[in-house]
Formats: structure tokens, C-alpha cells, sequence
């Protein structure tokens, strides 16, 4: 669909030739590997239980293999109302990261100028929203960042819809490399109310971080209207 619109919207006869080449090059690899994951998935399918051929064995053990596969590929927690929880979590912050989009537009001139001021403040509130930096760890007089950033509210709550309902955890010796150095895990989490605990995240803010996320949304649109308002009159003045 890119190079679709870059050949429609973007580039004359003579640049659409090179991107038609690419495109093809982009199909011809997809289709490729699309075939070498499918050799590797009837492989596996045909060694669960050595059975010779796929269809030898029960089919619900097999949808139910699958079923599994599919659900924890992405590594969510396999439930409906968690997974609908999360995408409706992330419609509203991606709603209130546009709105602060709306107070960085109204506040600049141009859009070189929005694009030149947005790093400086989306990257604070990026750093002390959960990300990178525990709120444990954050200094006092940098503290009130994170109170402002919707990253923040979104990490935890995100993190509280996933890990809360978790209660066991299988524990193994871990074997995991760090530097080039391999070793074994040091820490092992049981429940996911610890993994919690070691993000410094609180279970009973989940409802006090959605009000946060909606606020600052309904906040942020307010700002931008009132700079918009402000900006008007003083253009036609």
C-alpha cells in the first residue's frame, strides 16, 4: 500500500520505474518467507507426538495447539475482556497524544516550527513515563514529569490489564545472555502481582489511571481550542 501511494501520489514516470522494481523485490521475498514459515509450522505440526502426518491426530488437541500459539504469539494475556480493555486503552491514548499534538500545532507558526519544538517536550515525558525510568529511581524535583505525561498512566494501567489476573507463574533457571556473557536469572516472579512490585506499579491505580489518561485528554483539547480562540482574535485584530 506505501509504494501504491508513493507511485500514485508522489513521483513522475521516471521515478515510479525504480519503486515498481523494489515492490516486486519486497513481494518476491514476503512470498518466500511466507513458504519457509509454512515448511517450519507442518514440521512442527508432524513431530507433536511423532505423528507421520498432520491429520493423524485428534483434531481438537491440534486447534487447541494452535489456538494457544496464536493467543500468546504477541504475548498478551489470553483473555477477551483483558484484550478489549488493552485496544480500548490504546485508542485513548493514541486520542490524547493527538490532542497534545493539537497544543503543539496551535502554539507554532509553521510546521517546521511544531516539528522542531515537539522533540523537547514528547522525550521528558517520554523518559519519566515508565518506559526507561522507574518511578522509583526518579529524583524528587523531577518527580512532577511523570504526573503530566500520559505515558506513564497508560505503562501502569496497561501493565495492571496484563499481569493482575496472573497468579502463577512457571519458575525455571533461566539461562539468558547479557553481554556477550551467559548466566542464569537471578530473579524469578511466581505471580504477576511481583512483576508489578519490581515496575513499581500500584494494582489499585487502575481506575485512577484511566481517569488520569481521560482527563488529560479532555484537558489537552480544552488548551488547544483556547489557543486556537486566542490566536484568532489576535489575526483579526
Amino acid at each position: 500500500m506505501c509504494f501504491h501511494f508513493q507511485d500514485i501520489n508522489h513521483c513522475d514516470v521516471e521515478q515510479r520505474r525504480p519503486w515498481k522494481a523494489e515492490r516486486q523485490r519486497y513481494q518476491k521475498e514476503d512470498s518466500t518467507n511466507y513458504n519457509l514459515e509454512e515448511q517450519r509450522r507442518r514440521a512442527l505440526d508432524k513431530s507433536l507426538g511423532n505423528y507421520n502426518d498432520i491429520n493423524d491426530y485428534n483434531e481438537e488437541e491440534r486447534r487447541g495447539w494452535r489456538g494457544g500459539k496464536q493467543g500468546h504469539q504477541k504475548g498478551l494475556y489470553y483473555n477477551v475482556e483483558s484484550f478489549l480493555i488493552c485496544c480500548g486503552i490504546s485508542i485513548l491514548v493514541a486520542n490524547t497524544a493527538a490532542s497534545f499534538g493539537m497544543i503543539i500545532s496551535t502554539l507554532s507558526s509553521s510546521a517546521t516550527m511544531a516539528l522542531a519544538v515537539a522533540p523537547p517536550l514528547l522525550i521528558p515525558l517520554m523518559l519519566f513515563g515508565g518506559f526507561f525510568v522507574q518511578n522509583d529511581t526518579i529524583p524528587d524535583w523531577l518527580l512532577w514529569l511523570k504526573y503530566l505525561s500520559w505515558f506513564q498512566y497508560s505503562n501502569e494501567v496497561l501493565n495492571i490489564n496484563q499481569w493482575s489476573d496472573i497468579d502463577h507463574i512457571d519458575c525455571k533457571n533461566v539461562t539468558v545472555a547479557l553481554n556477550s556473557t551467559v548466566g542464569t536469572s537471578s530473579r524469578c516472579f511466581t505471580t504477576g502481582s511481583q512483576v508489578l512490585e519490581s515496575l513499581s506499579f500500584d494494582e489499585d491505580n487502575w481506575y485512577l489511571d484511566f481517569g488520569l489518561i481521560s482527563a488529560l485528554f479532555v484537558g489537552f483539547r480544552i488548551v488547544s481550542f483556547i489557543i486556537l480562540v486566542i490566536r484568532a482574535k489576535r489575526s483579526s485584530a
